[in-house]
């Protein structure tokens, strides 16, 4: 696999999608996000198996391919550097290299048929797939927010 993602879209992605990653290390492939070709870019997908999450972001797939990554590792990675570009390339079993600018790293994966899947939307058992606008969905949330127990 080999994906290069703009930066700026990357960071926004691994941000929704920490809030889903499990932190108690009950299994460790929960406290990754697996990293996956769809449609016009990838989609990066989290779950600790109650919760699960699905973000699509433009990118340029040069190489096909899925693999899971350590969530936390990458977003700090990505964050921190100062490149327009990230490309993710997997360079042999278990490593993924993270090129930016002239930094490089090199992180541990996990295989992606590991990863749980999801039931998501129309893929879901008599799932249906719901679309509403951010600014929409923002607005119903500070209008309930009230009535949540602290």
């Amino acid at each position: 696999m080999e994906v290069c993602i703009r930066r700026e879209d990357l960071v926004r992605g691994l941000h929704l999608v920490q809030g889903v990653v499990e932190r108690r290390n009950t299994l460790p492939i929960l406290s990754n996000v697996l990293v996956e070709p769809a449609g016009e870019g990838i989609a990066l997908t989290a779950t600790d198996m109650e919760v699960g999450l699905r973000s699509l972001i433009a990118a340029q797939v040069r190489r096909k391919g899925a693999v899971t990554l350590s969530a936390r590792k990458l977003y700090e990675i990505v964050r921190e550097v100062t490149a327009d570009e990230v490309v993710l390339r997997v360079v042999q079993a278990g490593w993924v290299e993270i090129l930016a600018g002239r930094s490089k790293f090199k992180i541990v994966s996990l295989d992606a048929k590991d990863f749980p899947e999801l039931p998501l939307g129309a893929d879901a058992p008599q799932g249906t797939t719901i679309t509403i606008a951010a600014g929409t969905l923002r607005e119903m949330i500070d209008r309930t927010l009230f009535a949540v127990s602290s």
